[in-house]
């Protein structure tokens, strides 16, 4: 049986090459929680999604993180929802200049924000903000430690 192969925006490898998180970059305005689900379900569906622990779901306003289980129903809805702003207000460096930006340059920006968290910012920085600390206690922080951050790669 031939496996397909799924290209992911981002992924995060740990240091014995499994794979950690599967990260998609959709900025669209108004990503409810019913989209994503779907979005996610339809992931699943195509086998990009399922053979990893963490799946996050990123727009510029809201993320959504599946802690992925092999018992998870297809259509499960995310185990977090949690704001962007800070993340993007923090990556763009102010230079913002229109509400929305393109989904490669917030592609770009989550790939920088992950390579810190990779390195293990923000625990050096003392008190955490959102959304670093739902993420520290959903354990992505942890499993992010010293991870390889691979933009447009297939998994």
């Amino acid at each position: 049986m031939q496996t397909l192969l799924s290209r992911a925006d981002i992924i995060a490898r740990d240091a014995a090459g499994g794979l950690v998180v599967v990260v998609e970059v959709k900025n669209r305005e108004g990503l409810t929680p019913e989209i994503a689900t779907q979005l996610h379900r339809n992931m699943v569906a195509h086998g990009l999604v399922g053979r990893v622990p963490y799946f996050l779901l990123l727009s510029q306003d809201v993320g959504y993180l599946w802690l992925e289980k092999p018992d998870s129903p297809i259509d499960a809805p995310a185990t977090l929802r949690f704001p962007m702003q800070r993340v993007v207000e923090r990556y763009s460096a102010g230079v913002l200049d229109r509400k929305r930006l393109r989904e490669h340059e917030l592609q770009l920006l989550v790939l920088h924000w992950l390579s810190e968290l990779s390195v293990g910012w923000p625990s050096q920085r003392g008190d955490m903000e959102e959304p670093e600390r739902s993420l520290a206690e959903a354990g992505l922080l942890d499993a992010l430690r010293d991870a390889t951050i691979e933009p447009n790669a297939l998994v």
